[in-house]
């Protein structure tokens, strides 16, 4: 019960993905300013990284619940 109050409110999916979107935000400006300087080009590629991570947060919540009614031989959740 108390995993299932986490996650619904703490890692519910919005509230994840806003997190997400906040700390890229903050912290775009910095690692575009380290990629011009050492002249890296993995910041081309940080878009397609974060979308990863927010793909993995879309999809973690179906997951969990499967991964809980297996473990607990549960019928439903």
């Amino acid at each position: 019960t108390r995993f299932m109050e986490i996650a619904n409110t703490v890692f519910e999916t919005e509230n994840v993905l806003e997190k997400i979107d906040s700390v890229y935000a903050d912290y775009a400006p910095a690692m575009e300013a380290h990629a011009m300087r050492w002249r890296s080009e993995w910041v081309d590629e940080m878009d397609e990284r974060v979308e990863r991570i927010r793909d993995f947060y879309r999809n973690r919540y179906d997951f969990i619940i499967q991964c809980l009614k297996y473990e607990f031989s549960l019928e439903e959740i």
